[in-house]
């Protein structure tokens, strides 16, 4: 029951962040692939016939509350993010997406120019003003834990020219997919 719980939840926040919409085209195959073999095609199908009185469930208790967010809608003590985050101190890595990005150039420009970030050496210790460069992979990028929900809200996560690793490790994991596979994936894709 826990594992259909969490699956419910994981789903219903896809479909809240993509506005109760279809997903997009190009990947509506790989999604029917990915959830069919884990079990939970039916989970999706039934958010999915159920979309139109989710959103508007939603809405109404947004209005009720005056909430902008689902976020305004949970107690105070659980919208602190140092709490709900478990006070994590884990280095937030990112990658930048080929797809989105065809210059690092532009990376660079908007984390040193927008978020007065600063390039530092792999070796170095990070700080709240820094990042740095994985040394073996070319596209991965290394923040302080206190830029996480800065680089949540920054520009380049929002349009998806980076992507934050900690969101595949977290749903790899719930699928009881190996992680080190995705990563060596993204690394190098032709292994």
């Amino acid at each position: 029951m826990q594992h259909c719980t969490t699956a419910i939840w994981l789903l219903f926040f896809d479909l809240y962040h993509r506005s109760f919409k279809k997903r997009d085209s190009t990947v509506i195959e790989q999604a029917t692939e990915l959830l069919t073999s884990i079990g939970i095609i039916h989970i999706e199908n039934a958010l999915w016939e159920q979309r139109i009185k989710l959103a508007a469930a939603i809405a109404k208790l947004r209005i009720k509350n005056s909430a902008l967010s689902l976020n305004d809608l949970l107690p105070k003590h659980l919208r602190d993010e140092r709490v709900s985050n478990g006070f994590d101190h884990n280095a937030v890595t990112c990658w930048i997406n080929p797809n989105k990005i065809k210059n690092e150039n532009e990376v660079i420009s908007v984390l040193e120019k927008a978020l007065c970030l600063r390039s530092i050496d792999f070796n170095a210790s990070l700080s709240p003003n820094s990042y740095k460069w994985d040394q073996l992979c070319p596209n991965f990028l290394t923040f302080h834990h206190s830029l996480r929900s800065i680089l949540a809200r920054s520009y380049l996560v929002q349009k998806h020219k980076l992507i934050v690793q900690v969101y595949f490790k977290i749903a790899f994991e719930h699928f009881k997919i190996r992680f080190f596979l995705c990563v060596r994936y993204l690394c190098c894709p032709f292994l």
